[in-house]
């Protein structure tokens, strides 16, 4: 019982003095561990690649304005759309500002048929179409959510070959430069991954056969993927 007492009375000694000196020291807080979540706001510059496949709507109408030769033989646009793809390479330097060197290119080909008033084909050619776009792109975040709008724009190389068979013009390859422009919206997946639903355009300003320098007025729709590449 004495060493008892003594052990009790000893504690209560070493809490008193601690009280006189201070007051007993507060326990000291972990410091928190840093997440993904802590560091979301953070931005930092990367690069990225991306490839989009889709839907091109080349913009050919046969009808108004239509080439017609002397035997009344006219276009008429059998295949319009094809299947197109774009990949591109990005610099982002800021949160809400992105730069893209893209190139565009239909995989089935448009085909055009040349008939006559007899109802008679009498001519046909296919249209493949290749583009070098270089773009600007704004990004706008949609909160905490992943996704984010974007609106992109600026100058494209449009280069169109023809190969067939016409009476109503000579196939031959048609260069040049374009407005492009488009939008769509993005999901950042993780902190490299991303997927993107999109629209673009490649402005020809000649989408009907009025004359012999028509080009197609391309309309991309397309869903894509991207991998970007920190650069801190």
């Amino acid at each position: 019982m004495k060493i008892k007492n003594v052990v009790v009375f000893s504690a209560l000694a070493l809490l008193a003095s601690t009280a006189m000196a201070g007051g007993i020291p507060e326990p000291v807080a972990a410091a928190p561990i840093a997440t993904a979540a802590t560091v979301s706001g953070d931005f930092t510059p990367s690069v990225y690649l991306k490839a989009n496949l889709g839907y091109s709507d080349n913009g050919m109408k046969a009808g108004d304005g239509a080439l017609v030769d002397t035997s009344g033989a006219t276009n008429s646009v059998s295949k319009n759309g094809s299947f197109a793809g774009r990949i591109a390479a990005g610099y982002q330097p800021l949160k809400y500002l992105a730069f893209e060197l893209g190139y565009f290119r239909s995989f089935s080909k448009p085909k055009v048929k040349e008939i006559n008033t007899a109802g008679t084909q009498v001519g046909a050619y296919d249209i493949t179409v290749q583009a070098v776009d270089l773009v600007g792109k704004i990004l706008a975040p949609l909160a905490d959510t992943g996704l984010s709008l974007y609106a992109l724009a600026g100058p494209g190389y449009l280069m169109q070959k023809e190969s067939g068979s016409s009476i109503l013009t000579d196939p031959s390859n048609s260069k040049k430069i374009n407005l492009v422009y488009g939008f769509g919206l993005m999901y950042n997946i993780d902190n490299n991954w991303s997927l993107d639903a999109g629209y673009m355009q490649y402005c020809s300003g000649k989408e009907q056969f009025s004359d012999s320098k028509w080009q197609s007025n391309v309309r991309f729709y397309s869903v894509g993927v991207s991998y970007k590449f920190n650069l801190q």
